[in-house]
């Protein structure tokens, strides 16, 4: 069995860079896995932040679901709306957008945590409006993103932005610089007067998707597109290709999102192959359906003992009995926080996927109709 596949969700890029921020040492975080009825909410999952307690903040269907590691809690919206989008500030002062609602989270008399609305500081003329997609907080206040209409909310005043021809596509922060992408018109900034500007040479991007802006260095952007892969952009040297380990897989399993993570790292999502990390050379460094680990590959040490249990495990097994499944896990890595290796499972298996059904299954029924 050369290949290892590691799989993991669009939003765990978000809770990577959670554990990123928290985490000294190398390696992959622990992941338990929470179904709706165990929080009892909505299936999906929009977004995440955390604060410096460590409670954690989830935009569902159902409102805001808070999360302080033992018991879940939601904060619904006035007009109960899901939760698209959510941002912290440095005092843990948490923004929400939802559908026709923009607001925040504010703690009432007994210190829970309720939502204010930013409605009543709109022009009534601009109170109609849909999904917020995005929300970013920044020394200059907080922008709500929707595809019809930008707001930008802070103490002073309420600015807008609405698109000239073609409705906005996607917005992104960098370096404190708003970009915001629109078909049939390209990459945007927001600049100093507080116009939206094209970027230099940003028509380049009028017929393609933009899945991400993040800032590489404090000079540079790194641009992530559908049909033109990863591409820097800065003001003295333009655009230029980014070349990494990853570009053909980000390709074929459709890159949907990323971002930067601590020790210069960033996690790209996808929607067919779940998430891959890479540094800034461009250097794969977990993740990837197609990487091979074998005997002769040096580099992958660490992952010997996990391929060898695996592999030990199917020897000899009738495996076409497993033919249209596949088996989500992960690999143990030893680093330098005691405990008992030696009785630490090589592969923690977590879930199993039915491709025919479409779905995931029961674990405990896979073992009990399967020889294992």
């Amino acid at each position: 069995m050369k290949a290892l596949i590691i799989s993991i969700s669009l939003l765990l890029v978000q809770t990577l860079n959670l554990f990123a921020q928290q985490q000294v040492e190398e390696g992959n975080p622990f992941i338990k896995n929470f179904t709706p009825k165990d929080y009892k909410g909505a299936e999906q999952n929009w977004a995440i932040v955390q604060d410096s307690r460590g409670v954690m903040y989830f935009g569902n269907g159902n409102g805001v679901m808070e999360y302080d590691g033992e018991n879940f809690r939601f904060i619904v919206l006035p007009n109960q709306s899901l939760v698209r989008s959510l941002a912290i500030d440095e005092n843990d002062r948490i923004y929400v957008g939802g559908i026709g609602e923009i607001g925040y989270l504010e703690a009432d008399s007994i210190g829970q945590l309720v939502y204010k609305s930013y409605l009543n500081r709109i022009d009534s003329t601009h109170r109609k409006f849909s999904d917020v997609w995005v929300t970013f907080s920044t020394p200059e206040g907080t922008y709500y993103f929707t595809h019809d209409i930008i707001f930008l909310v802070n103490r002073q005043d309420v600015k807008i932005w609405k698109p000239q021809t073609t409705p906005f596509s996607n917005a992104f922060l960098a370096n404190n610089i708003l970009y915001v992408h629109s078909i049939g018109q390209g990459l945007m900034f927001l600049n100093d007067n507080k116009d939206l500007e094209l970027l230099p040479g940003g028509d380049r991007f009028k017929n393609d998707k933009i899945y991400s802006v993040i800032k590489y260095n404090s000079e540079r952007i790194l641009i992530t597109t559908r049909n033109q892969g990863l591409i820097f952009y800065d003001s003295i040297n333009g655009y230029s290709n980014f070349r990494t380990e990853v570009d053909e897989f980000l390709k074929k399993n459709l890159v949907y999102c990323s971002t930067p993570l601590n020790n210069n790292m960033i996690a790209y999502g996808t929607l067919r192959g779940g998430a891959v990390i890479i540094n800034q050379e461009g250097k794969l460094i977990f993740g990837s359906r197609t990487q091979e680990i074998d005997e002769t590959d040096k580099d992958k040490k660490n992952f010997m003992r996990c391929l060898n249990h695996v592999r030990d495990k199917l020897e000899g097994k009738n495996l076409e009995q497993f033919k249209g499944y596949i088996f989500y896990g992960e690999c143990m890595i030893k680093h330098t926080i005691g405990y008992d290796w030696e009785n630490t499972p090589p592969f923690l298996g977590f879930d199993i996927y039915n491709m025919e059904l479409d779905k995931f299954i029961d674990t405990n029924s896979m073992y009990n109709n399967y020889e294992t």
